[in-house]
């Protein structure tokens, strides 16, 4: 994977001036990719980087948001979500990302199929 490309398509999401600073978030983000790829699949397909930037973007917007929970006097936090929040958007984008790329992703998700069986009485 191209790193150059993905700290480039991280700073434009982030819209950080030195995406240098969050290098570990990115590093997370690519393991993360490589450990989803399918055998065979190619590391350096373009649908991949942009995964990749959008998985460090959702983690970068999570980081800040844990920074400006604002707790209430009941012991709770505010839940501020809704479509303009940018941790939701951040999450659509990467879903987007994902479903872009689902073509090199290994698909893990279980089938469980009911095949008659015995009965047991």
């Amino acid at each position: 994977m191209n790193e150059a490309k993905i700290m480039q398509l991280f700073q434009n999401l982030s819209l950080t001036e030195d995406p240098r600073k969050y290098r570990d978030l990115i590093d997370a983000a690519m393991r993360k990719v490589r450990e989803e790829l399918r055998p065979g699949a190619d590391e350096n397909d373009s649908r991949l980087y942009h995964y990749a930037a959008a998985c460090a973007n959702l983690r970068f917007r999570r980081m800040i948001a844990a920074g400006n929970v604002t707790p209430t006097f009941a012991g709770t936090s505010a839940d501020g979500r809704h479509a303009s929040d940018p941790c939701a958007i951040a999450e659509q984008i990467m879903c987007s990302c994902r479903a872009d790329a689902a073509p090199l992703l290994r698909d893990d998700a279980f089938v469980f199929l009911r095949t008659g069986g015995m009965r047991c009485d």
